[in-house]
């Protein structure tokens, strides 16, 4: 004869409580730990978070002869290709860098229409070498990129990404302009209710 377990019986109210307050702990200590101070160590973006944001009207740049504004981006994200250098000494890793903001740029699909792209030169530099009869939403920006210059290497090429406002937000080395690029870029079109 086997014999039987038994266990207490539980009133059906406490259980009702339970599955009713179980909830309401989980809201108070994610409030709790919120209120506290409690950040996640990882971040979710890939490029670099530009902190504080540079404001594109601060950089001297300018777009067919006139000094850039926030209002010239016509509320549409940028994404700015450029190198510290000038592309003339790397025409082959600017053209490069060119063609995967443009396939970043396609991969957007619907979201297409609410970013341009834009080549910086130094003033006096040639576009053609890098853009070769592009694409209609490619602008070229003239000016230095002394702002930044300081903290990268003058042989690089980088991405700079501006939201409508004209704030200057992240930063995208050479090795960043394909899947690193679109999923920052989609996220922050995905978050974004302006541009």
């Amino acid at each position: 004869m086997k014999r039987q377990l038994q266990f207490p019986r539980i009133p059906p109210r406490w259980i009702a409580g339970a599955i009713l307050c179980t909830p309401l702990l989980i809201i108070l200590a994610s409030t709790l730990a919120y209120y506290g101070g409690y950040r996640p160590d990882g971040s979710t973006n890939r490029g670099e978070l530009l902190l504080p944001p540079q404001q594109v009207a601060d950089t001297g740049w300018t777009l067919g002869g006139s000094a850039v504004e926030a209002l010239d981006l016509q509320g549409r994200w940028a994404l700015v290709v450029f190198s510290p250098a000038g592309c003339g000494t790397q025409a082959v890793q600017c053209r490069e860098a060119w063609d995967a903001a443009g396939r970043v740029h396609q991969r957007l699909h619907k979201e297409r229409p609410r970013v341009h792209r834009y080549l910086l030169l130094p003033e006096g530099g040639d576009a053609r070498s890098v853009l070769l009869g592009d694409s209609p939403d490619a602008f070229v920006l003239r000016g230095g990129s002394d702002f930044l210059a300081r903290e990268l290497a003058p042989d690089g090429v980088y991405s700079l990404t501006i939201d409508p406002l004209g704030n200057i937000v992240m930063l995208h080395q050479a090795g960043q302009f394909g899947r690193d690029l679109f999923d920052d870029l989609i996220k922050l079109l995905r978050l974004s209710q302006i541009g």
